[in-house]
């Protein structure tokens, strides 16, 4: 059943970045870090294109925007520091620009539409998204909402919800969190467990959470802000 985590964020991933099978996809990160599936599956599953960027040119700003350039490109994600650098540098001939890893800051959305999102590895890649409104400079750049099939709550430390606006740690639950560790079972124990603020289940098994261990908070306009 777990295959269905991984269903769900390909299926979120067209829905939240308007992809189509017109869309020409480049893919820039490297296929150890997880984020790369961003790109990859959804636009396959579509039928559109991806175009993976040479490994000799990954490094290098001018490169990379020719190489979007040449090849028509559309969109496509970044580790949140080349991201970063890509913008303040270039105006980028792409509908969108997503960036993950890091947290975003000091950029301005100018021409391409930029993506801020966040999740670990241990819930299937990225489980929030935002988007940057154009001109718009900011103090503290949200990681967003919460994408389908799963809740981000803001914990104290005895566990229990935070106020609205409070500062606590990030626990997120849904389809996407992952089943624990391999071979580690106090680890798992630890960071993945039975949400007890969600009352329903997921093919007839307790909705899982994970302790990310960050430091978050909602701001006034309920999105979600990575401290």
């Amino acid at each position: 059943a777990y295959h269905k985590g991984l269903l769900n964020y390909i299926f979120s991933t067209i829905e939240e970045l308007n992809l189509t099978a017109a869309d020409r996809i480049s893919s820039h990160r490297s296929f150890s870090f997880d984020s790369h599936i961003e790109d990859l599956y959804a636009i396959l599953l579509l039928g559109g294109s991806l175009h993976i960027m040479p490994e000799e040119i990954r490094k290098n700003l001018q490169a990379i925007r020719d190489f979007v350039v040449e090849h028509q490109i559309t969109g496509g994600g970044y580790t949140t520091s080349i991201a970063t650098m890509l913008v303040n540098t270039f105006d980028m001939p792409v509908r969108y620009l997503s960036a993950i890893g890091e947290k975003l800051v000091g950029v301005v959305s100018r021409e391409a539409q930029i993506i801020n999102a966040y999740g670990p590895t241990e819930c299937t890649d990225h489980i929030s998204i935002y988007y940057l409104e154009k001109d718009k400079e900011y103090r503290d750049i949200p990681i967003g909402h919460v994408i389908a099939n799963s809740w981000c709550f803001i914990v104290d430390s005895s566990g229990q919800l935070a106020p609205l606006g409070a500062c606590g740690e990030l626990c997120i639950a849904g389809i996407q969190v992952g089943i624990g560790y391999w071979h580690l079972p106090e680890r798992t124990a630890q960071s993945f467990v039975e949400c007890p603020f969600v009352d329903n289940s997921i093919d007839g098994t307790p909705v899982r959470m994970y302790h990310t261990g960050d430091l978050s908070r909602f701001n006034e306009d309920g999105e979600l802000v990575c401290l």
